[in-house]
């Protein structure tokens, strides 16, 4: 710590000069994106999932019961469905009636029969329907405009709100995720030249973004997605040609194993999903950033990688000091290449 002299009286009459603390000068911030701090976000018992509608949380819950497993959704503290015996809830999403959720029910002879359901706010089954075909492959689920949009592999299945089937969409590949916000309807879909955006509406392409190892999610701060990588997260306009960075990881200490899914919530915070868990990112003033000293963890092309992210992610969530940083050095190149630098 800093110090000025300051001449005060002395005893004698004579000036004297006495060291007064200085406070320490507060680093500028640099970095091309905002301030956050990362912090776990508490849910209830049993939480499997979660959903974000409008701003509201719901929760996909899994209790393991003496004689059977219960499946169940909550909202606010309260429980607003529990599953039929030998019955599960597999998918969930939201609208302005409520949550609809594809229900699974299985017989003594494992058979399967599958059930769209809607229920109100407050618990009231207010629509019910068997969707066309077998839904075991069913992969996702979205609402968007009185509609129903079930993913199945390589295509989409598209249902009015009273169960009549409208339409499929064939898909690229299988890996895709849904997303609904105030521009429309979207299937995200995520190939080997990049992220495929196409039209829920008509299946049609409507822009693509080149990054292969990325995820697309509703937008916020003004853009129509959001956009998260192993650097950060972006705001992407809605023909994916603007991209603003809204946070980069490692300038705040953040990290993740696997993330999936990111949710917007009230006062610019970002509620993420990752195979730890959730945390909550919340915006603060630079000057009350706690930056940690990073530890990098030199890797090269692991078939642990996972695991090791796994494992950083949740040392760095629990130390306030020190904060892993993963380095694959076979990015730089295979055999000795990636090797020398180590």
């Amino acid at each position: 710590m800093g110090s000025v002299l300051q001449t005060v009286p002395a005893s004698n009459g004579e000036p004297s000069q006495t060291a007064v603390p200085r406070e320490p000068e507060i680093p500028a911030w640099t970095s091309n994106g905002g301030s956050y701090k990362q912090e776990s976000f508490p849910v209830p018992e049993n939480t499997e999932s979660v959903l974000c509608y409008n701003g509201e949380l719901y929760y996909l819950t899994l209790e393991i019961g003496a004689e059977r497993v219960f499946f169940g959704i909550s909202h606010d503290g309260a429980a607003l469905y529990t599953a039929e015996e030998n019955s599960s809830i597999n998918m969930v999403c939201a609208s302005e009636e409520g949550v609809w959720f594809l229900e699974a029910a299985w017989s003594i002879d494992a058979r399967y029969s599958y059930t769209l359901k809607l229920i109100s706010r407050d618990g009231e089954l207010l629509r019910s329907f068997t969707p066309d075909g077998d839904a075991v492959d069913a992969r996702g689920i979205m609402y968007a405009g009185e509609k129903l949009y079930l993913a199945f592999g390589d295509y989409v299945e598209v249902y009015s709100i009273d169960g009549e089937k409208l339409s499929e969409i064939a898909l690229p590949v299988v890996d895709c995720s849904f997303i609904s916000n105030g521009y429309g309807a979207f299937i995200a879909c995520y190939t080997e030249n990049g992220i495929e955006v196409i039209s829920a509406e008509d299946g049609e392409p409507v822009f693509t973004l080149p990054d292969l190892s990325a995820r697309l999610h509703p937008g916020a701060d003004g853009y129509n997605f959001l956009l998260s990588d192993s650097t950060g997260l972006y705001g992407v306009s809605s023909g994916g040609a603007e991209r603003k960075t809204l946070i980069v990881w490692a300038d705040c200490g953040i990290s993740f194993s696997g993330l999936r899914r990111v949710f917007t919530l009230d006062g610019g915070r970002f509620l993420c999903v990752d195979e730890l868990g959730m945390t909550l990112l919340t915006g603060i003033p630079p000057e009350d950033m706690v930056i940690k000293k990073p530890l990098t963890l030199a890797t090269v092309a692991s078939s642990r990688q996972t695991a090791i992210a796994h494992y950083a992610s949740g040392f760095n969530l629990s130390n306030n000091l020190y904060s892993v940083v993963i380095k694959d050095y076979s990015e730089l190149g295979g055999g000795a290449v990636g090797l020398t630098p180590i």
